[in-house]
């Protein structure tokens, strides 16, 4: 699951299926090579801007920072499944997730 600068999702979240992974991600040709990143894995669907799930919907994995991990699994946490995410941001240093139910 991908996310360009200013857009919108509702994804469902399998509460189930939340998990902690290490990433070392690849460098370009000439550059240091990259350190092992924490990271948290999500296993979700998405769902149409009305909160229904299609039925032919596919269950996709997104793996998101540690920070934004922790402010899903608040909300999972809480009993809330339907979340509405926004990405602000293109880069690596400027990007911001803002997660909330959706309602």
């Amino acid at each position: 699951m991908k996310f360009a600068d200013g857009e919108d999702k509702v994804l469902l979240f399998d509460p189930n299926k939340a998990e902690h992974v290490v990433i070392t991600y690849p460098t370009k040709e000439g550059e240091p090579e990259n350190k092992p990143t924490n990271r948290i894995k999500f296993y979700l669907k998405a769902a149409r801007s009305d909160g229904t799930i299609s039925d032919n919907a596919e269950e996709v994995e997104w793996t998101t920072s540690e920070t934004t991990g922790r402010e899903v699994l608040r909300w999972l946490l809480k009993g809330f499944f339907l979340l509405d995410v926004s990405r602000k941001g293109s880069g690596k240093f400027d990007t911001k997730y803002t997660i909330s139910p959706h309602l």
